[in-house]
C-alpha cells in the first residue's frame, strides 16, 4: 500500500499487484514518475490528484481506465508504453512506444529522462560478450535504476556490463 502524502518523487508499483484502489495515490503531490507493471488491469481516477506527475511507464497490452483519470494532471509530459500497447494514446494523451527486445520473450523500456531501465516479459534476457553492443547501449550513461519485473527468470551474461551509472537494481521475488 502506498502511504498517502509520501514525499518520494518516483514510485514503482510492485510487480504482482493487480489493483490500484480509488484513493491509492491521493495527496501524492510530489510524485512525478509512476511505473505501472503489467499485472495492473485497471486504474481508477486516482491519478488526477497527482498534480506534479510528469511521466508514466506502462507495459501492459490493455487496461481499463476511468476516462477522467488524468484530466487534472496537465503536467504529464510523457507516457511510455510497451510494444503490446495497441492504442496511440492513453486517456487522451499521446504515448511513446519505447521498448526493445532483450530476449526471446523479454523487452526493455528505457526512459532516459528519469534514468529507468525496465525489463519485463517471460524468460531469460539475452546474453552478450563483454564488448557486444546491447540494444539499450545508447542510454547506458543515463541509466541509474534497473527494474526486472516478475517473469524474468535469468539475467544473461554481461547484460548490464559497462553501465557505470547504475545506482539501484530491483530483482523479482524468487
Amino acid at each position: 500500500r502506498y502511504p498517502q502524502a509520501n514525499e518520494r518523487t518516483s514510485y514503482v508499483i510492485p510487480s504482482g499487484v493487480t489493483t490500484i484502489k480509488s484513493i491509492g495515490f491521493m495527496y501524492s503531490f510530489n510524485l512525478d514518475l509512476l511505473i505501472i507493471p503489467s499485472s495492473i488491469t485497471s486504474i481508477p481516477s486516482t491519478l488526477r490528484y497527482m498534480t506534479k506527475l510528469k511521466a508514466i511507464i506502462y507495459v501492459s497490452s490493455s487496461i481499463q481506465t476511468d476516462p477522467n483519470i488524468i484530466y487534472q494532471t496537465n503536467s504529464i509530459e510523457r507516457i511510455i508504453v510497451g510494444h503490446h500497447y495497441s492504442s496511440e494514446s492513453f486517456c487522451g494523451k499521446q504515448v511513446i512506444k519505447s521498448d526493445i527486445q532483450c530476449g526471446e520473450n523479454v523487452y526493455c523500456i528505457v526512459d532516459e529522462v528519469s534514468g529507468y531501465l525496465y525489463i519485463y516479459g517471460n524468460g531469460a534476457t539475452s546474453s552478450y560478450s563483454l564488448n557486444d553492443n546491447k540494444p539499450f547501449d545508447n542510454d547506458k550513461r543515463t541509466t541509474r535504476n534497473v527494474i526486472f519485473e516478475e517473469g524474468i527468470t535469468e539475467i544473461g551474461k554481461y547484460f548490464l556490463a559497462k553501465i557505470s551509472s547504475i545506482q539501484s537494481i530491483q530483482l523479482p521475488k524468487g
